[in-house]
């Protein structure tokens, strides 16, 4: 199939882009505390009145940060063959949530700033967090099936509401808790970028017999 050309940005789609370059520039060096709205329009060369057209708080503006980062990760996990069904569920997952912790753990200030951002608690951000859940439980998801994002393309807001009843979904969903979890903890000095990994680890290791016994269980009860 041949390559659809991109669309060339429009002056509100750059405007944008530098505004949420900014964010990201200013919370790598300063954290969460630098990100302030009039430093994000002066170094984005814009005013602060456009900042706060397209975003109404530094969180909101942040987690725009992390979205627009999280395809540069996928990227990544394309790179490193995450999704091979060569490998088996415990090393793509094991790989899958390693990528992820040294994606966060390799810029500390931005990670903490954007999962301040997304552990805010703020309602009128709640569906822009519940994506960020959605987009960690679809990846997940896909690699415990062993199937790449180009062979499963739905979108994680989709994806919640097509494969919410799964089993893949639900085990993805818990080990998604467990990571994010134990990332926060990070973030507050409890745990290093190891322990988190193990943690995650221990996670799949112990709910991995269960998923193939309970696979197991509704083939055998399908085929009856």
């Amino acid at each position: 199939m041949k390559d659809i050309p991109k669309q060339p940005m429009t002056g509100k789609e750059k405007r944008s882009l530098r505004i949420i370059e900014a964010a990201m520039q200013l919370a790598e060096k300063g954290g969460f505390a630098a990100v302030r709205l009039r430093d994000v329009a002066t170094k984005a060369g814009v005013a602060l009145g456009t900042v706060y057209k397209r975003f109404e708080s530094k969180e909101e503006l942040l987690i725009a940060a992390l979205e627009m980062a999280s395809r540069d990760f996928e990227q990544q996990l394309r790179e490193h063959d995450v999704f091979s069904p060569e490998h088996s569920e415990l090393e793509r997952l094991e790989s899958l949530f390693r990528l992820f912790t040294n994606f966060f753990c390799s810029n500390p200030n931005f990670a903490r700033a954007v999962l301040r951002s997304v552990s805010s608690g703020e309602p009128v951000l709640a569906d822009k967090v519940k994506r960020f859940h959605n987009w960690i439980v679809w990846l997940t998801s896909l690699a415990l099936l062993g199937e790449s994002p180009e062979e499963r393309p739905e979108l994680p807001m989709k994806w919640e509401l097509k494969f919410q009843d799964t089993l893949e979904s639900r085990v993805s969903a818990a080990l998604q808790s467990v990571w994010f979890s134990a990332l926060v903890g990070w973030s507050g000095g409890l745990n290093s970028e190891e322990d988190v990994i193990m943690l995650v680890k221990s996670s799949v290791e112990l709910m991995l017999p269960g998923y193939y016994a309970l696979k197991e269980a509704t083939s055998s009860s399908e085929e009856a």
